[in-house]
């Protein structure tokens, strides 16, 4: 994908994030809707973190461990 694609599925998740805050199930006559709220956090996770990569940005950090031999 590119930046571009991964900018507006963030943006279109992010959205659907906000519309839904706080609401874990709906019920409508006999129709109910259950939210995956951790799905929807990893994968927004998942494009920012593609997105860091791709702009060089990421927060990656790498431990060093000096044994002093």
């Amino acid at each position: 994908m590119t930046t571009a694609e991964l900018e507006a599925e963030l943006a279109d998740l992010q959205a659907r994030r906000a519309a839904i805050a706080g609401v874990d199930t709906t019920t409508f006559a006999d129709q109910s809707t259950k939210f995956d709220h951790a799905s929807l956090d990893r994968r927004i996770a998942a494009i920012q973190q593609e997105l860091a990569l791709l702009k060089g940005t990421t927060r990656t950090r790498f431990g060093v461990v000096v044994k002093g031999v």
